[in-house]
C-alpha cells in the first residue's frame, strides 16, 4: 500500500500502552517519568531534539521499544541537518534495530487515525538523503493547497505513491 489514512499497520502495538510496563521500564531505563495520557516518554527534558518520544509495548512477553525520530517540524528540522539522521540510522542498524522510512503528515497531536501514513518506495538510505538535502525546506506547516501543488509532487517525484499507482 503506497498511502493510508489512519494507522500504520504496526502502530495498534503502540496505540494503547501497557501502564504498568510503562511505569516500570520507562522511567527505570530513561530516568524520564512517562507522560501519564498516553504512557510515552517524551525526550525533550532529557535534551533529546530529534525524537519526541519513546514508545514501550508487550510483545508475547517481551519488550518492544518504538522511537519515532523527526516526528515533529522542529525534531525533523534537527534530525536532517549537519547530516545527523545519516549517523542516526547507522547507529541504530548497527544497534540491531528496524529502520524504515515512514513519513506522515498530521497536524499538532493529531490523532494517528487523521494522519497520512505514507509507503516509500525508495530505499532508506534516498530517504535521508531527500530530506537532508532538496526537502531540507518542506519541512513546516502547509495549507491544503501548498501541499498539493509543491510537497507532494516533490515527494511523488522521489518514489513516494499515492496508492493509486
Amino acid at each position: 500500500m503506497g498511502a493510508q489514512i489512519g494507522p500504520r499497520v504496526d502502530a495498534d502495538l503502540y496505540e494503547v500502552p501497557s501502564s504498568d510496563l510503562v511505569k516500570q521500564v520507562t522511567q527505570q531505563v530513561t530516568g524520564i517519568r512517562p507522560e501519564a495520557a498516553s504512557g510515552h516518554a517524551f525526550l525533550k527534558e532529557a535534551g533529546f531534539k530529534s525524537i519526541q518520544r519513546l514508545m514501550l509495548a508487550d510483545a508475547n512477553g517481551g519488550i518492544v521499544a518504538g522511537l519515532c525520530p523527526g516526528e515533529l517540524m522542529r525534531d525533523a528540522q534537527f534530525l536532517y541537518s549537519e547530516h545527523r539522521a545519516e549517523v542516526f540510522v547507522s547507529a541504530a542498524e548497527a544497534g540491531g534495530w528496524l529502520v524504515r522510512p515512514t513519513p506522515q503528515i498530521g497536524f499538532w497531536q493529531s490523532p494517528a487515525r487523521q494522519r497520512l501514513y505514507l509507503d516509500p518506495t525508495i530505499a532508506l538510505g534516498q530517504y535521508v538523503e531527500l530530506w537532508e538535502g532538496p526537502g531540507w525546506g518542506r519541512f513546516g506547516g502547509y495549507s491544503l493547497e501548498d501541499l498539493k501543488r509543491s510537497v507532494w509532487p516533490m515527494a511523488k517525484g522521489a518514489g513516494a505513491r499515492d496508492g493509486r499507482g
